[in-house]
């Protein structure tokens, strides 16, 4: 499988280092709108708080927040009918891929590219689900948190994407090197640094 044609996705590790670029890179305006999908951080136990501010929210686009396990897919296609695009954030890898098979993610966003220009962002959990592979990051998160364990991403990249590079935050820096020394076949590896962000254009 590929990316949907008409989709430019942008993979990071942390929105926090990258929103600001990241943010023009979206093309802020006035009808501009992004859904956030917290469904990884829920399993971590973690939720987006609208009161605290979200993401984007401040930077030119009206954003909402959903949880893909309380949506049905006709729910999901109606949010992204006119938005800009879709942010998954990080949390557990395995439960965000869960989440996006059974809702049928992948037809959900090719049939909304197919209308205009769309944007899928993935942070941490977020981008690696992007890869051919997510079994990778069965050291960094919990496998079991998902009901069922799926090994294949959405392979709209023919790569397994590794973020975190040189974080120095909860072991992940360390994890990603040993990765790195260890998996047979490290030049698969998308490698994506703390502070960097990867766009794949349309």
């Amino acid at each position: 499988m590929s990316k949907p044609d008409g989709t430019t996705l942008h993979l990071a590790s942390n929105l926090d280092h990258v929103i600001g670029a990241l943010a023009l890179a979206l093309k802020p305006g006035p009808d501009a709108r992004l859904v956030l999908v917290e469904t990884a951080m829920l399993a971590e136990g973690r939720r987006l708080d609208p009161a605290a501010g979200l993401p984007f929210d401040n930077r030119g686009f009206a954003v909402e927040v959903c949880d893909l396990a309380k949506e049905t897919p006709e729910d999901l296609a109606a949010r992204l009918e006119g938005a800009r695009g879709i942010v998954l954030m990080g949390g557990n890898t395995f439960t965000l891929m869960e989440a996006l098979d059974d809702i049928g993610f992948d037809e959900i966003v090719r049939a909304r590219a197919e209308k205009g220009p769309f944007h899928v962002v993935g942070e941490s959990a977020g981008a690696v689900v992007m890869g051919s592979q997510i079994t990778h990051v069965a050291s960094i998160d919990d496998p079991m948190a998902a009901s069922r364990v799926i090994e294949a991403g959405l392979g709209w990249i023919d790569a397994r994407v590794l973020p975190h590079r040189n974080c120095p935050d909860y072991g992940f820096g360390e994890a990603v090197e040993r990765l790195l020394q260890s998996d047979a076949n490290s030049e698969d590896f998308l490698v994506i640094d703390e502070v960097e962000w990867h766009s794949i254009a349309a």
